[in-house]
Order: structure tokens, then sequence, then C-alpha cells
């Protein structure tokens, strides 16, 4: 009964985590951290393993929590507070799950219980995204939301870090099965692979081939035996592999029977990208996080800030944990998995047979996990970070047990990290039924908003601010507040949305909101809301030309170049004219290479209206006619190529590219 309460909030937060959005919402964070008083307390009046104290032990301890506080310091130290609470409570829970996990003693019967519920729930919801990838037709495996909001594997590239955290135990179960599980597990390998081949997740392919080199090689050389356990492996896994990749060709085919197919090969070459997966994007990003480590190279910008300028993640754990906390907190969680590592190599030849191939195993689906997140960031979901630090306890649980045998216990009270993780899962449940209350305004706020029932919605989300965890709600007011001006007049619902805007504390006024503001002063009559708007857009069209793709971000640009029209400031948009054109020469480029599925953004509308504003400058300051009339041929080249793209999407995917 004890080790079915110690169980029970781990299958709940996976559960939970796996049907709403894959763990990415606020609310599966804060029940992660909350649920953690059961575990805590159980422990408490519970028996565990007599550990080894020793030194490793001790400091593999220390690294993490020093890692987890200079997290909390670097959020002292934001420029921009009020982000980055998801990474807040991965790491806060995750350290606080390795801990209570770390100090349990598991039986054999256990994980092996454990592991093969999880070979089949990844089988069961691999199954469920080729159905899916058949029947609805997405270009990847779960790549979309099919109308469910919260689905949770909607989401291909966390899929694929799940499933490759999976394939590895599935892999071990299936060539140490029993002759009445052989077939099942084979069964779970071959729907998995297929599952792993159509998320089209690149960087998990490189992964998952560059791992099943290294096991070779590792096989080969370095173990006893090694050959003959090769060709073993080899005779047992060729088969799955094989079956697994016809599976994905059969539900390609399938697929195609009516609906346009993925090319495969194009994928592989970067030549059909969704908008947030192709290599130039990531190695932008890559470089744009490197350029901002001077800017907080101790303690970091702070959780999240890096994020909310740019509108991505940096698609690097490492490279995200430096921007967030610094190299310090690089250094402690490095220092931490160099301690596990190096215990484990250590400690590996006194263990059982069992025990050493549970760390070959974990080790290696740990390894592939923080060889995904080198290209990519997934460990914001709660499904895939919970599994990860679960494996490295485990890990922890068997290398530092004494004497490594199961079953010797001593009481737990002594245990003084549970006090502590029970004490902060209290306060922390307290913080979720806050915020689960106040987020019933913020989500009902939104759906009246989609609705058109502006005052309502404004109602909602003003009731919503109570939440300790704003995130966009200040956005989504000041947007409702503009809907109503432009719906019933400037006159009180205006002025009321500016006073909001301009009252917002610095750390509130984001990207969204500047731009906002702008959108404002462009419906305002009086004079002194532009004033007030121009330098505020300044800034941020000159933070996007510095920092960002600024063909994905047109719209700040024409709002900045509106708003100096509307003010007379005919000189200072002279100035900006030339460059304006080149830009938009360049833009249509973009467009006719169609780069990044360009046309099913609200990026190419905003280009022509640029041109608009060009054109209307023109004539104003009283412009040669050949200039005017080569403006208003260039509009015409851009907006046909906006028209035949945007056929050619119409076409092959039967759906519109871009809905106002």
């Amino acid at each position: 009964m004890k080790k079915l309460l110690l169980f029970v909030p781990f299958i709940l937060i996976f559960s939970f985590s796996l049907l709403y959005r894959g763990g990415i919402s606020l609310h599966s964070h804060l029940i992660w951290a909350a649920l953690l008083i059961i575990p805590a307390i159980t422990l408490l009046f519970s028996k565990i393993a007599v550990m080894q104290n020793s030194r490793n032990r001790i400091l593999m301890y220390i690294a993490l929590a020093l890692f987890v506080a200079t997290f909390l310091i670097s959020i002292r130290f934001a420029d921009i507070q009020g982000y980055g609470i998801y990474e807040f409570f991965t790491y806060i829970s995750g350290a606080a799950t390795f801990f209570i996990i770390s100090n349990i003693s598991f039986s054999q019967k256990t994980l092996d219980k454990i592991f093969a519920w999880l070979c089949a729930i990844a089988a069961i919801i691999g199954f469920a995204g080729l159905l899916f990838y058949m029947l609805l037709a997405p270009n990847r495996v779960f790549a979309t939301f099919v109308d469910f909001s919260m689905l949770a594997v909607s989401f291909p590239n966390a899929f694929a870090l799940f499933l490759l955290m999976a394939i590895p135990i599935t892999i071990y179960k299936f060539l140490n099965s029993a002759a009445e599980n052989f077939k099942l597990y084979f069964i779970a390998g071959v729907i998995q692979i297929a599952a792993l081949i159509l998320t089209f997740s690149r960087e998990s392919w490189i992964v998952a081939i560059l791992g099943i080199a290294l096991a070779a090689v590792i096989l080969f050389f370095k173990t006893k035996h090694g050959k003959q356990l090769l060709i073993f492996s080899a005779k047992r896994l060729v088969p799955v592999l094989l079956i697994g990749i016809l599976l994905a060709y059969a539900c390609t085919m399938v697929r195609g029977l009516k609906y346009e197919t993925s090319n495969v090969y194009e994928k592989i070459t970067f030549q059909a990208d969704e908008g947030k997966t192709s290599y130039t994007d990531r190695t932008s990003l890559f470089w744009n996080s490197i350029k901002s480590i001077k800017s907080g190279l101790i303690f970091g910008e702070g959780p999240g800030v890096f994020q909310e300028r740019v509108n991505n993640h940096q698609h690097n754990l490492f490279l995200k944990i430096i921007n967030d906390s610094g190299f310090a907190a690089l250094v402690f969680f490095l220092g931490f998995l160099w301690i596990l590592w190096s215990s484990a190599k250590s400690n590996y030849k006194n263990l059982p047979q069992y025990s050493k191939s549970m760390v070959l195993v974990l080790g290696a689906s740990a390894g592939l996990v923080l060889a995904q997140n080198m290209m990519d960031y997934n460990l914001n979901f709660v499904s895939n970070s919970l599994l990860f630090w679960i494996f490295l306890g485990v890990i922890a649980s068997v290398i530092f047990q004494k004497r490594f045998a199961f079953g010797k216990t001593e009481p737990g009270y002594k245990n003084i990290y549970a006090i502590f993780a029970a004490l902060l899962a209290i306060l922390l449940l307290m913080v979720s039924i806050h915020e689960g209350f106040y987020k019933i305004d913020y989500v009902k706020g939104k759906s009246l908003y989609k609705e058109g029932k502006y005052e309502d919605a404004l109602k909602k989300f003003e009731s919503a601010q109570s939440l300790i965890f704003k995130q966009d709600t200040p956005y989504l007011i000041g947007k409702t507040y503009y809907a109503l001006a432009k719906e019933k007049g400037w006159e009180f619902f205006g002025t009321k949305g500016i006073d909001f805007l301009a009252q917002l504390p610095k750390n509130e006024k984001t990207m969204k909101t500047y731009i906002l503001s702008g959108e404002f002063c462009l419906l305002s009559p009086a004079k002194d809301c532009l004033a007030w708007a121009i330098p505020s857009l300044k800034n941020t069209e000159d933070y996007i030309e510095k920092n960002l793709n600024p063909f994905k971000n047109m719209r700040i640009r024409y709002d900045y170049y509106s708003s100096l029209y509307k003010a007379g400031k005919y000189d200072n948009l002279k100035m900006l004219a030339i460059n304006a054109e080149k830009f938009l020469a360049g833009y249509q480029n973009v467009v006719e290479r169609n780069e990044q599925l360009t046309i099913t953004t609200e990026n190419p509308s905003y280009a022509l209206k640029i041109y608009d504003v060009l054109v209307d400058l023109a004539k104003k300051t009283n412009v040669a006619h050949e200039k005017i009339n080569s403006l208003t041929l260039a509009k015409v080249r851009l907006n046909r190529a906006i028209s035949r793209e945007k056929k050619k999407y119409e076409a092959l995917y039967n759906q519109p590219a871009y809905e106002e």
C-alpha cells in the first residue's frame, strides 16, 4: 500500500501532463510541484534503502541545490520579471523529484512493471499518432490540434523526445523478454520506431542514429563477448527496424490515397520546413543566444527573458541555462551530471547484473535526452521532464545503495529534504488553487473575446489580473480595449486603453504591448498620443533589426512608418524610405521562395500596407510621378507573388493560407 501511495502522484502527474498539452501549461507544472507532497509525506512514515553517505553523493546533492539556488538568484536580477515560470517549476520540481526517487529502494520486480507500462503507453500513443497521421492528415505525427486544444501530443518534437526515452527501454525489454512477451515487445518496438520516423523530428533522427552507432562501437570493442552480443542484438533488432520503416511507409501511402504526402527527401534536406524547424532559424537563434551571454555572464538575463524578447526559445538546453541563469548555473548543472556519471562509472563493477542493465538503459535514455536538447528544447514539457528526473533518480538510487543490495531499510524520517519537499508542495498547492480560481476567468475571457463579446471579456480579464503569474493578461486587456475603441469609438474605451498601457510597470511592457500602444495611437485623434508611442515603436523596430528576423516581424515596421506619417514627420520617414524599398524588394524574394511558409502569416499583408504608406508619402511630398509609378508597380509585383504562393498552398493543403 505504501508503494502504491508513493507512485500514485507520479502516475497522476504523468497522465495529466500527457492529456493536458504535454504538460506545457502552467497548471501541469503547478500540479507536478503540488503533488510532491504525497511521496514526500509517504517517505516520512515509510522505510527507505540505506544509502551510502559517500562524498560523491553529498557533492551531487550540493551541486543540484546550488543549480536551483543560482536559478532563483537569476530571477531576482532579471531585467524583465514575471517570465520563465515554467522553468521555475520544472527545475524546482525536477530537483525535488530526483531527491525523492534517489532515496527509494527499487526491486527488480517493481522496475520491470514500471518499464513494461512505459513501453505500453509509448506504443499506444504511437499507434494513435499513426492513425491521426493517416486519417486526419497532419504533415507530421500529431502536428495538429485537430480541434482539441488540450491534446498533449500536438507537439511532434516533444513527442519524439518521449519516444527517444521509451525506445531504449523497449529494446531492453525486447532483447530480454520471456517467450510469452516477445511478440508484444516486438510490436511495441515497431510502432514506436514508425511513430518516431513520422514525427519528422530531424534532430531526434540524428540523435537516434548516433546513439545506435555508439552502442554498436561500445559493444564491439569495450565489452566482454561484445561481438556475440552485437550479433545477437542485430538479429533481433534489424527486423524491428525494417518493419518499423515499412510501417511508416505504409502509413504514408494510406495517407496519400486522400491527401498530399510529405516529401521525405525534402524534409531531410531542409527544403520543406514548417516555420520553426529550419536549421537557418536555429543557427540564428544559437548565434543570438551567444551574443546575449555578455549581458548576463554570471547570473544570466533571467528566466524566459530571451524567449520573450526573441519570441522563440534557444533550441539548446545549455545555451538556455546560460541565458537564463548564467555560467554559474551551467557549471553547477554540468557538475551534478558529471558527479552522477563518474559515480556510476566507478561503482559499476560492484553492481549486480540487473542493476548494471538498469544503469546502462536509463543512462542511454538520459543521454539521448541531453543530446536531443542540444538542437531543441523539449524538457519544458512535464511528461518529458518528469521521466528525465525520475530516470536520473533511479540511477542514483541503484549506484548509491549500501553494499548494493536491495531490501535493507531504516526509518525515512531522517531525510530532511522530504520535509522541505512537503513544505514546498503545500505552498505550491495553495498557489495552484489560487491560480486555478482566477485562471477560470482568464480562459472565459479569451472565449468571450473570440465570440466578439468584448465588454464581457474585459470584465473577465480584469478579474484575472489577480493571477500571480499574469502571463499575457495585460496584453489581452489592452487588446480588448483596442477592439472596443474600433467598434464603439475612441472616446472612453480608447482613452482608457491608453491610460492602462501607459501605467503598466516596465516589466509588463513587452514587445506585444509596445506594438499595441502604437496601434492605439494610430486610432487616436490626439497628436500627443503619437508623440508618446513613436519612441517606443522606434526602439522596438531597432531591436528587431539587430536581433530578430525583420521579415517575420513586419507589423511593427508598418506601425512605426504609419505613426511617423500620421504625425506629419515626413522628413524622418523620407530618410527611412530608401532602405524600406530595398527591404521590401528582399522580402519579395522571400515570398517567391516561400521561405518558412511565409504566406501563412500576417506579414505579407503588412508588407503591402508599407508600400501604401510609401506611395502616400511620395504623393504628399510631391515626388516625381515616375517614382510613384515605380512604387505602385513594385506593390503589384509583390501582391502577385503573394497571390501565387497562396494559391499553391491552398491547392496543396486544401485550406486558406492565412485567415485574418
